[in-house]
């Protein structure tokens, strides 16, 4: 069986929980249409995504460079998770399928990034 990870994130204290669990939600149900073991979850909570310091996608980073071979996606609601700057966000993705052939996928806009 294949294995994913995922990362969740919501920008600001105030803001619902509800996002989280939406998120959540959706990558749940990818994982169940595809079949796909979740073998962890990071969760960024009023983290902003102007920059990539944030502690659980610090975590997130440390977990593929050592675990890259056990995982085959990384899930996540929508692109914008990673970093509101498209092109950065896009950069970030493709750094992650060259080096530890790992397959971004939102699963709420395109379907994976290739």
């Amino acid at each position: 069986m294949k294995r994913a990870i995922r990362y969740l994130r919501f920008s600001r204290k105030g803001q619902s929980n509800g996002s989280i669990e939406r998120q959540e939600l959706y990558t749940d149900q990818w994982i169940e249409n595809n079949r796909v073991e979740l073998t962890d979850t990071f969760i960024d909570r009023g983290k902003s995504a102007k920059t990539f310091d944030r502690p659980d996608f610090q975590k997130l980073q440390e977990f593929v460079a050592k675990h890259h071979k056990k995982v085959e996606y990384l899930l996540v609601d929508q692109m914008d998770r990673f970093s509101r700057d498209a092109g950065e966000a896009l950069i970030y993705v493709k750094k992650l399928q060259m080096k530890f052939k790992i397959q971004v996928v939102s699963v709420t806009e395109w379907s994976c990034y290739l």
